[in-house]
Parts: C-alpha cells; structure tokens; sequence
C-alpha cells in the first residue's frame, strides 16, 4: 500500500505528534528573534541595532494587545 510507511512513521510517532496540538505553544518569538539575529551582520549602525532587539524582546509586552 502507498501509506505503509507513513502510517509506521505516524504510529511510531503519534504522542510526540499529538501533544502539538495540546498545549498550542508557538515557537514564534523565538523563530522570529532567530531570525533577526541571523541579520545582524548586514545591520552597520549600532543604534538601530539596539532598538531592533529591544523592541523584538519587548516589542509585544509594551505595544501588543493583551
């Protein structure tokens, strides 16, 4: 059958598959802050630097709706 691998692969991991649907945790911030990080080179001024991560680490909690 076409699915015999995919469903040993789902069945094998189907907990660890499952429990993303549980808590519904984002790893968002922390992609998002990865990926700011990874641009930082191309960033030459040191204070838009700073505010960049300042507003990335406190952006939401001071401006984001609760």
């Amino acid at each position: 059958m076409v699915f015999d691998r995919f469903l040993g692969t789902f069945e094998t991991h189907f907990e660890e598959i499952t429990n993303d649907f549980v808590g519904r945790h984002s790893g968002g911030l922390v992609e998002g802050l990865n990926n700011k990080l990874e641009v930082i080179y191309g960033i030459t001024n040191l204070r838009h630097l700073r505010q960049r991560v300042y507003l990335d680490l406190n952006g939401y909690v001071r401006f984001g709706r609760a």
